[in-house]
């Protein structure tokens, strides 16, 4: 997801394609928070309480994983020290300053009192695939990428809460901090959210504040996530209705883990066949 949405406002805001280094670079950097998030999280897991299959999958190879991490992190800061230059350092430093921010809060619990996880996440997220397009940006196209990068994180944003909500099982039991343990669960909030996400992406594509190609990868992708979260609602209330899933409340669970794949799958297959169709156009 991180890398088709890098190449859309590369190919956006910078003319061209990224290199192969700044791909490695932030495919390996997201890895990287992701991964020792979930290692962390991994160390206070009960195993013997619903749980998904990848908290299972990083508490069972911990010790692998963190080997695997620290080759990672070499990895990375060597392409970085070679291949990255003086804005991109600065800007890179400020992204991965506001990340150990929230791995911190989060793994401390400080974020209560703050905006929700999911929030955070997905406009961090959102800065770190445009960081390319900030450090080479001239200064007419500034207002553009702001407004697209606020409304990528937003959706980034409603994606994280949809996943939450998908698992909201699990963390209850594993007593892991989202948005559905700070209100009753619905999602509700999360179609609100994507309503409002493609009236702000139509308002501002009608003013020309923002480009139409990032207009159209962010509309298919509202599409494809609304898509899922209807389907994957209205199989949750099959099941409920036919007594399926409490049978199933003391294991790594198939439906939600599908919920989830289908939810990254809504961000990533819209802006790739974008991607497609812009190449081959020239």
């Amino acid at each position: 997801v991180g890398l088709a949405w890098q190449a859309v406002f590369t190919m956006q805001f910078c003319n061209r394609y990224p290199t192969w280094a700044e791909s490695l670079i932030i495919g390996l950097s997201i890895w990287l928070a992701y991964t020792v998030d979930h290692i962390l999280d991994s160390r206070r897991l009960q195993t013997d309480k619903p749980h998904t299959f990848r908290h299972k999958f990083h508490h069972q190879f911990r010790q692998q994983l963190s080997i695997i991490w620290i080759l990672a992190l070499a990895i990375d800061a060597t392409l970085i020290i070679f291949f990255a230059d003086g804005a991109q350092l600065q800007w890179g430093l400020g992204c991965l300053t506001l990340v150990i921010l929230y791995i911190a809060r989060i793994q401390l619990g400080h974020w209560k009192r703050r905006l929700p996880k999911e929030i955070q996440a997905g406009f961090l997220f959102a800065f770190g695939i445009t960081l390319t397009c900030w450090a080479t940006l001239a200064e007419p196209s500034i207002y553009p990428l702001l407004l697209s990068t606020i409304l990528v994180g937003f959706l980034f944003s409603i994606n994280c809460a949809t996943i939450a909500y998908w698992e909201r099982r699990f963390d209850a039991a594993q007593s892991f901090s989202s948005w559905t343990s700070r209100q009753p669960f619905s999602l509700q909030p999360v179609f609100f959210a994507l309503l409002l996400e493609v009236a702000l992406t139509v308002a501002l594509l009608n003013w020309t504040l923002i480009p139409p190609f990032i207009a159209a990868c962010l509309l298919a992708s509202i599409l494809c996530l609304s898509g899922v979260l209807l389907t994957g609602t209205r199989i949750t209330l099959q099941k409920v209705a036919e007594n399926q899933l409490p049978a199933s409340e003391d294991r790594p669970a198939t439906l939600p883990e599908l919920r989830v794949l289908f939810t990254d799958l809504s961000l990533f297959f819209p802006p790739t066949v974008f991607i497609v169709v812009a190449t081959c156009n020239g």
